[in-house]
């Protein structure tokens, strides 16, 4: 996906048509807690280096 079409979901779904009213909706955000993408998942016979202790 280019710039551009980035610009216009933007424009569409959520009514922002600058990179003011962007950075002023980052801010608005709530936090977001990444830890599910960031903890290691145990599988059974898989092995590595922290699961070994």
């Amino acid at each position: 996906m280019n710039a551009d079409k980035l610009r216009e979901i933007l424009r569409i779904e959520y009514g922002i048509r600058s990179d003011e009213e962007l950075y002023d909706a980052v801010e608005r955000m709530e936090p977001l807690n990444i830890g599910l993408f960031t903890t290691p998942i145990k599988q059974k016979g898989v092995r590595n280096a922290r699961t070994e202790k």
